[in-house]
């Protein structure tokens, strides 16, 4: 059901290119929905006394996880812009 409607979007879409106006609200509909589902799962995680009691732990765990994907994700993003783009700026 899900990949139905999915698909079904996704036709709509390519119906509807030629008319930038249905896609820019719904791009805004997707945006407050977006919101309001990352505000009832703070909601939830919240409410959930056993999360809640385990948050140092596994705060310090996604913070290290957190931190290492930023920097990895800059190191290799440094070597693709100097390895790939680097002889476009010659």
């Amino acid at each position: 059901m899900l990949l139905a409607a999915l698909f079904l979007g996704i036709v709509a879409g390519r119906l509807l290119r030629a008319h930038p106006r249905p896609i820019g609200a719904a791009e805004r509909m997707a945006a407050i929905t977006i919101y309001l589902l990352l505000f009832l799962l703070g909601l939830s995680v919240g409410g959930d006394r056993s999360i809640m009691g385990a948050l140092e732990e596994v705060g310090a765990q996604a913070l290290v996880l957190s931190v290492g994907s930023v920097a990895g994700s800059l190191l290799v993003a440094a070597i693709v812009s100097a390895r790939f783009f680097a002889a476009d700026e010659e």
